[in-house]
């Protein structure tokens, strides 16, 4: 049995995998339009459905793993948790945007909102290979206030997403970990690729999506995002979409399907 993740597995590599008589599961975005020979199909976006692959399918002895239910997290997340308890107004506000290159979006984002959200503490987490670190880092070192925290690949990393009472960040895989948490999104896209994903957070509940950073304005950005702070209802309807979405358990589901084949 073997587990392939990369987007240029195409049919060739697939012949070869059929020739070998192994079994395996593929991680494989539709988007993508490569022909499936694979036993598995994961895909955990919650963007994605059935009829999308059904072009792509060229096995009728498949089975596809999709949806949130789905996604892989690391273990810290997996573990039991209490529902995540919404306060009145939005004190800590988290701003990240993965662990690579930020492309600019997290100093934007903190830039924004600093001093602009009454009574709150931007929560900056930063991956150490984002290139931009010595900028945001230049940032907070100027601040003449401890309304706002820096971490970069803090560990573990789920008490400080949990401690948030709302997420600003990129539509990538983090949303997930953000998700199991049930932490209410706002989210701006960094990369083509994490549309479709922001987008179906958006439209199940989950989180606000903005639009393409550099398409969204620090007056607009600030103004939604206060407006979610102010309102506890809606961050709690939020909330309970995420932890609904993400329960952690995608590992252990995936593993059974393996398991029991």
């Amino acid at each position: 049995m073997a587990v392939l993740d990369d987007y240029r597995i195409g049919p060739s590599y697939q012949a070869g995998m059929l020739k070998s008589r192994l079994k395996w599961l593929q991680f494989a975005s539709a988007s993508f339009e490569q022909l499936l020979w694979a036993d598995w199909i994961l895909n955990a976006s919650p963007a994605v459905s059935e009829s999308m692959y059904q072009p792509l399918l060229q096995r009728h002895e498949k089975k596809l793993l999709l949806g949130t239910k789905y996604a892989i997290l690391r273990a810290e997340f997996s573990r039991p948790r209490k529902l995540a308890i919404t306060r009145p107004k939005a004190l800590r506000i988290l701003v990240t945007f993965g662990a690579g290159d930020d492309r600019g979006s997290m100093r934007f984002v903190l830039q924004a909102l600093y001093g602009r959200i009454p009574n709150s503490t931007l929560v900056a987490v930063s991956g150490s290979r984002n290139p931009r670190n010595s900028e945001i880092k230049e940032w907070f070192a100027s601040l003449d206030s401890g309304r706002a925290i820096l971490y970069i690949d803090p560990k573990p990393i789920r008490p400080i997403f949990a401690s948030c009472d709302l997420a600003v960040m990129s539509g990538g895989t983090t949303t997930f970990e953000i998700a199991a948490c049930g932490v209410p999104m706002v989210l701006l896209t960094i990369a083509e690729n994490q549309l479709a994903q922001a987008l179906a957070w958006g439209e199940i509940g989950a989180a606000l999506y903005l639009g393409v950073y550099g398409d969204v304005s620090k007056e607009r950005l600030v103004f939604q995002v206060k407006q979610i702070s102010d309102n506890q209802n809606q961050r709690q309807r939020m909330s309970e979409i995420c932890s609904s979405s993400v329960d952690g358990r995608g590992a252990e589901r995936v593993a059974l399907e393996l398991l029991n084949a």
